[in-house]
């Protein structure tokens, strides 16, 4: 039986975030047409609504789904164009200045981002965009990924961790390159992270989805780490969560094989 180490998958998550990310540069909170979901200085908190009726448009996020559906044709040089526009769009603006950045995907992690600052201690701006950004990255990291070209996808996935540090799909890419490399140490630390923060999904479903991820990644770590009875449990954690998830059901089915020659 042949085995894969698990990653959620490009389609996954754009159906589940509706929109993407950005970036800031200059000191001041001067956003123009850019989404914004959150400002912050110190104990200031500002929520940007959507006005009752209306829709919140984000052209950045329509060229990202532009970039998903020509990944999806196998076109993956066209697909980073539009993704240059977006990353090069925020980098200019937002890039080098002194505020605190984050790219979020709703309201949820968006004010988690928003106290982050404000527990470290420091008064700078903050500001929290909305998914855009570091979509942009993590797809350009995907199409890295797709090109076996995995350095440039590490440097990319960690461009978006930057701007969404609790995206639990981020760190799931994240340590799923780092496992194809070999690098348990890195991948179970990751994993872990992204497991533990699940739960700011914005649905039960997509919560459930996010921890099977991780648990089975963490146990196909543990297996190639020959901690097989530690894999077991990561596994069954997963059923538990996820009943005859099939993934899970075959590497068990895979544990038993190579206790079996043992």
């Amino acid at each position: 039986m042949r085995r894969s180490i698990p990653a959620m998958g490009l389609a996954c998550l754009l159906c589940a975030c509706a929109h993407q990310a950005p970036r800031p540069t200059q000191p001041t909170i001067d956003t123009g047409s850019d989404v914004v979901l959150i400002t912050a200085k110190g104990n200031n908190v500002t929520i940007h609504t959507v006005p009752e009726g209306k829709v919140r448009i984000d052209a950045d996020a329509d060229k990202v789904d532009t970039a998903f559906k020509l990944v999806k044709d196998g076109k993956l040089k066209a697909a980073m164009e539009p993704l240059n526009e977006v990353i090069d769009h925020y980098e200019s603006r937002y890039g080098q200045g002194d505020m605190a950045v984050y790219s979020a995907h709703a309201e949820t992690d968006a004010l988690v981002y928003a106290m982050l600052v404000n527990l470290s201690g420091k008064s700078q701006e903050t500001i929290v965009f909305g998914p855009a950004w570091a979509m942009a990255y993590w797809m350009r990291g995907y199409i890295y990924g797709e090109m076996n070209q995995f350095d440039e996808e590490i440097r990319e996935l960690g461009k978006a961790l930057a701007l969404a540090p609790m995206d639990p799909q981020y760190n799931n890419e994240l340590a799923f390159v780092y496992a194809q490399k070999r690098d348990f140490a890195k991948a179970m630390a990751l994993y872990e992270q992204a497991e533990a923060h699940a739960e700011l999904a914005s649905t039960p479903d997509m919560v459930n989805h996010y921890k099977c991820v991780s648990l089975r990644g963490k146990g196909y770590v543990l297996v190639e780490l020959h901690k097989l009875d530690e894999a077991e449990s990561a596994y069954k954690s997963c059923l538990a969560i996820t009943h005859d998830e099939p993934r899970s059901l075959a590497e068990l089915e895979y544990i038993k094989g190579l206790r079996s020659r043992q």
